[in-house]
């Protein structure tokens, strides 16, 4: 075991901009970290016709509560999630808080890109296509990552920071 303590890393940007991509390669240079998504709780959106917003709630919940486990047991955990308002990043900060974790965000480069998120939806079956307007609306509602760090009282790192800072706690859990 180790004395650092454990990371919780919340990537967060619009769908179709790398989000699952980044959290593999923090995954990578971690060499050990629990990788959630709230998706990975919901149905297929084209398979159920769209996702309610009860679904969506549960979903949060089941993603926090395996966070949570993972934390617990000193684990590193990254959660990939648009994470548009404040309230969902709130949570999951008190949950590293009452963990003893580590809480960073970060965000792929041009997370918050509406043609670049399009254009990679596009280019996928449709997966996750949530439609323009509704990213126009995540838009208009997504504070600056940079903000809400500090006021959730945790840190934000640009991907190449995070990456490397991943890379540091990676060989202090090795040196431990």
């Amino acid at each position: 075991m180790t004395d650092r303590r454990p990371l919780l890393i919340l990537v967060r940007g619009l769908p179709g901009s790398g989000k699952t991509t980044l959290a593999g390669r923090l995954a990578a240079a971690l060499g050990q970290a629990d990788r959630l998504e709230v998706d990975d709780w919901l149905p297929t959106r084209r398979a159920s016709g769209g996702v309610s917003s009860r679904q969506l709630r549960a979903a949060h919940a089941a993603c926090r509560r395996a966070a949570g486990l993972a934390l617990d047991n000193g684990r590193d955990v990254i959660v990939a999630n648009c994470f548009v308002r404040a309230y969902g990043l709130q949570m999951c900060a008190r949950l590293a808080g009452h963990c003893g974790a580590v809480c960073l965000i970060t965000e792929p480069a041009g997370a918050w890109s509406l043609a670049q998120a399009c254009s990679r939806l596009a280019a996928r079956d449709g997966r996750n296509w949530i439609g323009e307007e509704a990213m126009l609306r995540m838009l208009e509602d997504a504070p600056p990552s940079d903000v809400l760090a500090s006021w959730l009282g945790c840190q934000f790192l640009p991907a190449a920071a995070a990456e490397e800072h991943c890379r540091a706690a990676a060989r202090v859990k090795d040196e431990g």
